[in-house]
């Protein structure tokens, strides 16, 4: 006779997270209020102090994906959640990856369904205040006022490919760069959040192959955003 499958609980620690005590923590984890972001199914938690969250792995049964009980919430990957602190949700599609601001006051995000691939969060608020994607202007107005948010910013792009990370501000916070297919778009960041007109970087496409941006990062000096 088997035994019956048990729940197995994970909890990983600061030090799990920093094994070789070097250093510090990113600031934007060190010492702020957990936050955990839940997106069509999906769940990206950002958290600091002792704990992250507690997870298992149990049969779906009869639960629906995004039902929550006294012990957590099911997700799309087979798994039960209960994340620690709060929690931002957002309307406009999963978040594939995402980053914090250099000032600490804005998340985005990148996202890659319902024609919406850039989202940026007010971390003070929780809030959604601008976005970028493909989706006409008129029917992303509309789509945001159904969900609360009719005050928006929203960038209109041709470019709906989004590359296997999160984006990339520069040191100064001046410009967010986000990962797509064949290249790079600079987008200048504004101070309320909302994005400027995106420029794209060319990488040249290698015998019929294209690039999938991932894993930037700006050299010390910041002049050079570099790209594996």
């Amino acid at each position: 006779m088997k035994r019956p499958l048990k729940a197995v609980q994970i909890s990983i620690s600061e030090k799990q997270l920093n094994p070789s005590g070097r250093g510090n923590l990113p600031r934007f984890i060190r010492g702020r209020k957990p936050l955990a972001i839940v997106a069509a199914g999906c769940t990206l938690a950002v958290l600091g102090g002792a704990g992250i969250a507690a997870a298992s792995t149990i049969p779906f049964g009869q639960q629906q994906v995004g039902s929550q009980d006294d012990k957590g919430e099911q997700i799309a990957s087979n798994q039960v959640i209960k994340p620690i602190g709060d929690r931002l949700m957002t309307p406009f599609g999963k978040i594939m990856g995402s980053t914090v601001s250099p000032d600490g006051r804005y998340l985005v995000g990148t996202s890659a369904d319902r024609s919406v691939d850039l989202q940026v969060f007010d971390l003070a608020t929780y809030k959604p205040v601008a976005a970028a994607g493909t989706l006409a202007a008129t029917s992303f107005a509309t789509a945001a006022g159904n969900a609360g948010y009719a005050n928006m910013a929203y960038q209109h792009i041709t470019d709906g490919s989004v590359g296997q990370e999160g984006p990339v501000f520069s040191p100064d916070g001046k410009f967010l760069y986000e990962p797509v297919a064949t290249g790079v778009v600079r987008y200048p960041f504004n101070p309320d959040g909302s994005l400027g007109a995106g420029t794209k970087i060319s990488i040249p496409t290698a015998g019929g192959k294209q690039a999938l941006t991932a894993g930037m990062a700006f050299s010390p000096t910041a002049r050079r955003c570099t790209q594996p």
